[in-house]
């Protein structure tokens, strides 16, 4: 059994013994939706920082807020349920959230992986923030089970709600302010993909603009670079969307301080976004939670040959081992390489050949 179906069994057990708590599951894009959750509208209350993971919980009759992991500060909680994250610095911000917003004596469950460090976070929770509890081990996974003690200590989370300025960068004779904070990837620096795409597709992305297109997006914007990039090519209608609410923050505030104006908007790969456009700049993730996972690709293909203009073109980067072509063959487009530096590779494509 999966680490996700551990806890959503633990959090069902809960539920059933205890009709009238108020119960918190804390998501991100770890734990999996597919597992049977409890349908307890009234005392089950879940928090994503995933727009994806929101919609399927939502489906699922379970009362969910999209958020960066934040909650009211007077709300509390008679039992947390929690799938440790993939960074440091967000289990630790969850984490405090537990010790902030679990009474006192409530029970919480976290779980994952010995390679997540689940020993080490069950380790701080009870010699940091001082809870008691008892960790076992099934199969591959760790579930510990703890409670609450009064807390007032706090684990370091690299001040994870402040976004901040993380670097300068110039593009096309401007200069750029570029924000971020934990729980956006990457968050620390500039990612060398996104710059490997925008070098190999400048001019391409001149011409474009001089054969009339207007209209382009981000898919899957993150900090908001490429769509500072695209800004500089006087592309009348601009978007930008992303999965994850850090890359809604960070952007937002990236798009602010430069000036730049953007339709920006939270959509799980532009499912809801049904407007053609003229461009698409894409730099796709290629994990779903901790996994390699071939369908998200896919998923990104299947949107860019929803959205294409007649006329448009799309201009992919990923790293040189994942085979996006076939993806978007299947998708009904044809393709390009562009470039191909043996770590990233940039690939066009279009509705119709190239010439």
């Amino acid at each position: 059994m999966d680490i996700s179906s551990l806890i959503a069994q633990e959090l069902s057990r809960f539920i059933r013994e205890n009709p009238q708590s108020q119960v918190l599951l804390i998501a991100d894009e770890a734990f999996d939706t597919n597992v049977s959750l409890p349908t307890a509208p009234n005392t089950l209350y879940a928090i994503s920082n995933r727009i994806d993971t929101t919609n399927s919980l939502l489906s699922q009759g379970i009362n969910t807020c999209f958020t960066d992991f934040q909650l009211e500060p007077d709300i509390r909680f008679d039992a947390v349920f929690y799938r440790v994250s993939k960074e440091k610095s967000v289990t630790h911000h969850c984490l405090n959230l537990i010790n902030v917003h679990a009474k006192d004596n409530a029970p919480y469950v976290i779980g994952g992986r010995k390679d997540e460090g689940i020993k080490t976070y069950f380790d701080k929770c009870r010699k940091d923030l001082g809870h008691e509890g008892h960790i076992k081990k099934l199969g591959t996974n760790y579930l510990a089970q703890l409670t609450v003690k009064s807390g007032q200590e706090s684990l370091p989370d690299d001040a994870y709600d402040d976004v901040r300025e993380i670097s300068k960068w110039d593009w096309r004779n401007r200069s750029f302010s570029l924000f971020g904070k934990p729980g956006l990837f990457g968050w620390k620096k500039i990612d060398a993909g996104s710059l490997f795409l925008l070098k190999e597709v400048d001019s391409a992305l001149e011409a474009d603009r001089q054969r009339g297109a207007e209209s382009a997006l981000d898919l899957g914007c993150g900090g908001g670079l490429l769509t500072l990039a695209l800004a500089t090519y006087g592309f009348p209608e601009l978007f930008a969307t992303d999965n994850g609410a850090a890359a809604m923050i960070s952007s937002e505030a990236t798009f602010n301080h430069n000036g730049v104006e953007v339709t920006l908007f939270p959509d799980d790969c532009a499912a809801e976004f049904s407007q053609p456009v003229d461009i698409i700049l894409c730099n796709p993730p290629f994990h779903s939670g901790t996994s390699t996972d071939a369908s998200l690709t896919e998923k990104f293909a299947r949107c860019c040959a929803r959205l294409l203009s007649e006329n448009g073109t799309a201009y992919f980067v990923v790293n040189a081992f994942i085979g996006i072509e076939k993806a978007l063959v299947q998708a009904g487009l044809h393709t390009q390489q562009l470039a191909n530096n043996r770590q990233f590779k940039v690939v066009a494509a279009k509705r119709s050949p190239f010439t």
